[in-house]
């Protein structure tokens, strides 16, 4: 598992977003991607090849105003019914 310890502050009237890295997402169906955060599901605006790194792939998540005050929850991706290690992100 890994982990993002900072807290991070949703703000109010700007969009904040995690970016995720990895590897195996590429070319993957908009509709076979899915997100949980704190078990709840959360669209995904990008997933696709980093712009400047070969072989590294991207995903661009919105952080929803939902989750504020939320404190240390999991985020999951999954791709094509395969799901990724568990993360753990700390929301003001």
């Amino acid at each position: 598992m890994w982990q993002y310890a900072g807290p991070i502050d949703l703000g109010f009237d700007a969009p904040v977003y995690v970016s995720l890295y990895g590897t195996g997402v590429r070319g993957a169906a908009p509709g076979d991607v899915s997100v949980n955060i704190g078990g709840k599901p959360v669209p995904v605006l990008y997933v696709g090849p980093q712009p400047v790194y070969d072989g590294l792939d991207q995903a661009n998540i919105p952080l929803p105003i939902s989750l504020r005050g939320s404190g240390e929850v999991d985020l999951v991706l999954s791709v094509a019914g395969q799901t990724s290690n568990a993360g753990r992100i700390n929301i003001q």
